[in-house]
């Protein structure tokens, strides 16, 4: 993948971001990633934490098995549902964001000749009716897709069948191929409607600077999925505590905690405004279409205008 699109229900691009350097934009597949990271560790499986206790000289940590481990900290990397955090922080709140996700894998028809031609190299993001959205990514021989949208009734997730997901693609997006996609998805690749969770926008860090415990990832800082920003702001957390531990000190916890609130809780908004953007209705959702085409037809002009800055620019670097 080298860009990203944004189209509406009759896969019009409305808006499309092409990377500047293609070699600098990475795709990682998830277990390509996992399998990396497995690789020289000794991982305990099938542990469930339950607690911890934090003693003079360490902390012991509690799973649900009845064993013990001791250890000179603990970092809770354990997700946005994060046992850890509960302890920690337990006055942390995560915002039900009322909108419902769903998602499948399909390997491509010829007959999905817009969807082909759209998703080639690139995301593309898909605009329907009443808030709802669709997600394509083209995924090693396969396509990924997603669909999400504003509740309209209490907990719905747990009443939409495949089928009544169907209907909903054909009623809010009209296209033919986008419900052939749909359609066609096996139901052992279907995800299960699920609810979508934010963390609040907070100002203030929310870490008590606990000298035996610390967290990382959707465990600090849960945010929704539309913004593309969970996984490299984890890696960033990592990077920062590692650096933190390798050069200790009485304060290297304090600041990798106040960087990593910095830049999570960014990340939570920019992801929470996208998620609100993407999921717009009413003549709200028809601006931000009008916007994003104006947007699309100034650029090819902004370039041109600009151009004689960049080469002086460069030519003076």
């Amino acid at each position: 993948i080298t860009g990203f699109r944004m189209c509406n229900r009759y896969l019009q691009t409305l808006f499309e971001f092409k990377a500047p350097d293609p070699d600098r934009f990475k795709l990682i597949y998830r277990e390509d990633l996992r399998n990396a990271l497995l690789t020289n560790i000794d991982i305990q499986w099938n542990k469930r934490f339950t607690s911890y206790k934090i003693l003079d000289d360490g902390i012991e940590a509690y799973f649900d098995d009845g064993t013990i481990v001791y250890g000179t900290i603990l970092i809770g990397c354990d997700g946005a549902r994060s046992l850890v955090r509960a302890q920690l922080i337990p006055d942390f709140q995560r915002n039900d964001l009322r909108i419902i996700n769903s998602a499948g894998t399909i390997e491509p028809y010829d007959d999905m000749k817009k969807i082909h031609q759209i998703s080639k190299d690139s995301g593309v993001r898909i605009f329907g009716k009443q808030g709802h959205s669709m997600l394509v990514l083209p995924f090693r021989q396969s396509w990924i897709w997603g669909l999400s949208w504003p509740e309209q009734g209490d907990h719905e997730e747990r009443n939409v069948s495949t089928a009544q997901l169907v209907d909903k693609i054909r009623q809010h997006f009209n296209n033919d191929e986008l419900v052939r996609l749909a359609e066609r998805t096996s139901p052992s690749s279907y995800l299960a409607p699920y609810r979508m969770y934010s963390a609040l926008c907070l100002k203030q860090n929310p870490f008590p600077n606990n000298p035996r415990v610390t967290l990382l990832g959707d465990a600090a800082h849960p945010m929704t999925t539309q913004a593309g920003k969970g996984a490299n702001t984890a890696f960033a957390d990592a990077f920062d505590l590692a650096d933190a531990l390798l050069n200790p000190s009485s304060s290297s916890l304090t600041d990798y905690e106040q960087k990593m609130f910095k830049r999570g809780f960014e990340a939570v908004k920019a992801s929470l405004g996208m998620t609100n953007m993407i999921h717009l209705t009413g003549w709200k959702g028809l601006l931000r279409d009008c916007i994003l085409s104006i947007i699309s037809y100034m650029m090819p002009l902004i370039n041109v205008i600009s151009m004689p800055l960049r080469l002086f620019k460069k030519k003076h670097d």
